[in-house]
């Protein structure tokens, strides 16, 4: 399958007279809480919103001490409310915290939904103070959300970082780093099918992959409820066979039985992220994994190959397509520099490249969508290493949007922040694909952290959790019907749906250029549409 994404040239409708089909647009942008953690969501291989079957919005952050939980609701228009916030874990149960280059470093609790006969079932799962991994989950049942026990998973008390994801069973599965464990080191995996009873056991040690560490899980469940695993593997095969050589590769494992088997190194066939050569790095880090609705496997991460560099990184991407006739996947393909900073990937190309601009990019997020086979991935980006400290005040960071055009990969990134520079927007995270929703458009969903660093009081509550919903567009344009063309059928609807400048129509699927209304502009391009139909 050939994969197909929108082209999303701005966030801004273009100037009167020439408007632009399917320009994402921000209907709501909300400060839901507030944090003194920068690296609230830092694990990028995790989720920490997402939607259920009705469309509502569920998430959830750490304020530094306790775990808040908050859901929203989306009208017909669009628009976005939210819940006050409901907190997660009881006295006892409060968040690990540490200190990371001089800040504080607790993360947030990881979230999940599935779908049950009474309702949907919101599952949590966190570190707590105490260093265990902690569940809880809160369950609806007709006009009612009741909150269960909070249990412990069972796994060691330096397993942290957890990732979770939940099977077309309701089974829930969660795997976590226990790094720097020294013979111990390796990939903790706990599961339970009602959140009380857990088993637990190590699905990986390092010394598998003759590495020193292994850290940062993230976990997507495919179509047969098998879990596909990915982290990275520091010191990989000894770091390879070159001298002062630095390898960080990534790990590819598949629960298939109950039992987790090691697969193929994605990147293995891939000249510049192989072996290192001597006094170089090869570092894979912070990898987001997705499985679409075709069970296809979404694989981005951020790193360096070949740079010599560290914490000063690109993006990348690589998928795995899957033949159903088979039930299997084929080769990893499709390798992508997403933004180019400092690396080339031109096999032995230069060690430091001049890139697209000034931008570092990290912790990339993968969105899929179920009605177009479209692909998007978040990113932070800045000027600077992402190893921020107290001193650093004039430090800024944004978040950013980069996509396929159905041809080309497009890496400007587009800025969906736009702050100050001296502003830090952390740490994005999204849900894993697109909502289309009743009223015909598609939404994708996203957090992050933003605010201004306090250089006198670390703990400040500085940050806002930041939720922001991007109107994607309908998935197909036009077809009103939606009967899979766009014909004088849909045109009769658009005509009743006009409504004038500035006035909100009853079909939000008719706004074309996303503006809000339907009016000549949207005719125009709906006359586009039909003529140039198939």
């Amino acid at each position: 399958m050939r994969l197909m994404l929108r082209c999303l040239a701005a966030l801004s409708i273009a100037a009167a007279g020439a408007p632009v089909l399917g320009s994402p647009q921000i209907v709501s942008q909300t400060a839901v809480g507030a944090t003194n953690s920068l690296r609230t969501f830092e694990q990028n291989g995790a989720r920490y919103i997402a939607r259920d079957g009705q469309g509502r919005i569920h998430l959830a952050y750490t304020d530094g001490t306790d775990l808040w939980y908050v859901r929203g609701q989306q009208a017909f228009d669009g628009s976005v409310t939210f819940d006050p916030p409901e907190r997660i874990n009881d006295g006892g149960t409060t968040v690990y915290v540490s200190l990371f280059a001089g800040l504080p470093r607790s993360r947030a609790v990881r979230l999940a939904v599935s779908e049950e006969p009474t309702g949907t079932i919101v599952h949590f799962v966190w570190r707590d103070v105490n260093q265990r991994t902690r569940y809880r989950r809160l369950s609806e049942d007709g006009d009612w959300w009741t909150w269960g026990a909070i249990t412990d998973t069972t796994m060691s008390t330096i397993a942290r970082l957890p990732a979770m994801v939940v099977d077309s069973t309701g089974r829930v599965h969660v795997a976590a780093e226990q790094s720097w464990a020294g013979d111990n080191t390796g990939i903790r995996y706990a599961t339970s099918a009602d959140g009380v009873v857990w088993s637990e056991w190590e699905a990986e040690n390092r010394s598998a992959t003759n590495s020193s560490n292994y850290r940062l899980p993230s976990l997507a469940v495919d179509q047969q409820d098998r879990v596909h695993m990915v982290f990275q593997a520091e010191g990989y095969q000894n770091d390879g066979p070159n001298a002062g050589a630095t390898w960080w590769a990534p790990r590819y494992m598949v629960l298939d039985g109950g039992v987790w088997i090691g697969q193929i190194n994605p990147l293995g066939f891939f000249y510049e992220w192989g072996p290192p050569p001597a006094n170089r790095d090869v570092l894979f880090a912070y990898c987001n994994l997705a499985i679409d609705d075709q069970n296809n496997l979404h694989l981005s991460w951020h790193g360096t190959a070949r740079s010599g560099l560290f914490a000063k990184d690109d993006a990348f991407y690589v998928a795995r397509y899957y033949n159903p006739g088979a039930d299997s996947w084929g080769a990893w393909t499709d390798l992508t520099t997403l933004h180019r900073r400092i690396h080339d990937d031109v096999p032995g190309g230069p060690i430091v490249s001049g890139g697209e601009d000034s931008y570092y990019t990290w912790v990339p997020s993968v969105v899929t969508d179920s009605q177009t086979d479209e692909l998007y991935i978040l990113m932070m980006f800045g000027l600077f290493d992402d190893e921020i400290g107290p001193s650093d005040t004039s430090v800024g960071t944004d978040v950013g949007m980069v996509f396929f055009d159905g041809g080309d990969w497009q890496l400007d990134l587009i800025d969906l922040t736009g702050t100050p520079t001296t502003q830090r927007d952390w740490f994005c995270n999204s849900t894993g694909r697109l909502y289309l929703h009743a009223n015909g458009r598609r939404y994708l969903d996203a957090l992050w952290i933003s605010g201004v660093h306090d250089p006198n009081d670390i703990w400040a509550t500085n940050y806002d959790v930041v939720c922001t919903v991007l109107d994607m567009g309908p998935p197909n344009p036009g077809d009103l019907d939606g009967d899979g063309d766009v014909d004088l059928d849909d045109f009769a609807l658009f005509a009743g749906a006009l409504s004038g400048p500035g006035v909100q129509t009853s079909m939000p699927a008719a706004d074309l250029d996303g503006d809000g209304d339907c009016d000549l502009g949207d005719f125009a391009l709906m006359q586009e549409r039909i003529a140039n139909w198939p």
